[in-house]
């Protein structure tokens, strides 16, 4: 499986966006985000993989790699956040406290 890049640049000059992987582990990733060339803060989801897969489109026929996904947009709040900290301590401090694997428990707590 092709893993996540070090480092994904897209865009030119001004609005150049530049993510910098800072920590990893399994299930997390954490990266610095720069615009323009100026650090803007820092990113961290929950890594998706795309499994290896035989797509036909139209009848052509392409091999799909498997490998380790960005977030979309949707996944933003849900699998994605921008960490609202200035320095990489304060970012990987709190990937380090990031549990991704262990479900949020959802609507109220039962009584005994």
């Amino acid at each position: 499986m092709e893993p996540l890049p070090m480092e994904k640049v897209t865009g030119t000059g001004d609005r150049e966006i530049k993510m910098i992987q800072v920590a990893r582990d399994e299930n997390k990733a954490l990266y610095e985000r720069f615009i323009g060339g100026n650090q803007v803060g820092f990113e961290m989801f929950k890594i998706r993989k795309q499994e290896a897969s035989i797509q036909d489109r139209g009848g052509v026929t392409f091999e799909v790699k498997a490998k380790e996904l960005f977030p979309n947009d949707e996944g933003f709040g849900k699998n994605a956040w921008a960490l609202p900290y200035h320095t990489k301590e304060q970012a990987i401090e709190a990937f380090n406290e990031l549990d991704v694997v262990t479900p949020k428990q959802r609507g109220k707590k039962k009584r005994d």
